[in-house]
């Protein structure tokens, strides 16, 4: 059995089908607020498929399983997109980065995005165990605007599109937030479990009480060092930022947009051990940014 459901991502419509309503279900929560009603032919379908009979999201934490991506383009034929046993090496498609019209040209970060004040926008960056999820939930929690969680959006003029999509958080986030499942829970926010790993609707949790015109103002490398002893934020040089524009880059951005952004943003690196204690890091992560 087929099921489908139906995602705006900005304009571009998009059908996307599944073979477990499990997985429908999945879909209506990771990205709620992009759901429409508008069964119209859409522009990209996808049809995610899997053998596993928990469904295709289940299967991405299951090496073994084998995961297909299939897409048509309008009134196109399917054509397989990319399969997949460990991880998928390809673009995301959910969003359809690499074909929407409005984002083509601009640079797609694996990193978090915090609005520290004015409209300031900083992406967190870092590899898997380095905090990003950690650190920004708790600058959220010091009243920053929590834009994006793992992929952020930049376009050419700097802009930032939000990306609300949930945060996924690892099981030992209680012992470094131990406030967090406490306020889930005094605000009713609905989570989602999918295996050892528990979805937060973040945008429900710290809701954004002002929209305003948010810009890429800077990056920050986090460097997580379990034997240091202190925490200090320093100045990436030429070599080194442009280093890290590619390291936290989805795909090859466009030399144009990648010219710009290295000329007209700051670069930093946050050095730190996560054990030193989320409330600290973030102070001197705050201070840091407002202060350069």
């Amino acid at each position: 059995m087929v099921y489908s459901i139906h995602i705006d991502f900005w304009g571009l419509s998009t059908c996307v089908e599944v073979g477990c309503y499990l997985d429908i279900e999945y879909l209506e929560y990771y990205f709620r607020d992009l759901i429409t009603d508008n069964h119209s032919e859409p522009y990209i379908n996808i049809r995610l498929a899997t053998d596993h009979a928990y469904g295709f999201f289940d299967a991405l934490l299951i090496p073994e399983t084998l995961k297909q991506i299939f897409l048509k383009v309008e009134s196109g034929k399917w054509n397989l997109y990319e399969e997949f046993y460990r991880i998928s090496s390809k673009p995301s498609v959910l969003p359809p980065f690499f074909i929407h019209p409005q984002i083509v040209d601009s640079y797609i970060a694996h990193a978090s995005c915090v609005a520290i004040d004015h409209g300031k926008s900083f992406l967190l960056s870092g590899p898997s165990y380095s905090g990003k999820s950690t650190l920004a939930l708790g600058l959220a929690r010091r009243g920053m605007s929590l834009l994006s969680d793992d992929l952020t959006i930049v376009k050419k003029d700097r802009s930032i599109i939000p990306f609300f999509r949930p945060m996924t958080v690892r099981e030992d986030i209680h012992t470094r937030l131990p406030w967090l499942f406490k306020l889930i829970a005094s605000k009713n926010i609905e989570t989602r479990k999918i295996r050892h790993l528990t979805l937060i609707r973040v945008d429900e949790l710290f809701p954004i009480k002002k929209r305003i015109n948010w810009k890429f103002a800077g990056l920050v490398k986090l460097t997580n060092i379990p034997d240091s002893s202190t925490a200090h934020l320093k100045r990436l040089s030429s070599i080194q930022k442009e280093q890290a524009l590619n390291n936290a880059s989805l795909g090859s951005p466009p030399i144009s947009t990648k010219r710009l952004l290295l000329k007209s943003v700051d670069f930093f690196e946050f050095i730190y051990n996560l054990d030193m204690g989320v409330e600290e890091l973030v102070d001197q992560l705050i201070n840091g940014l407002i202060h350069e």
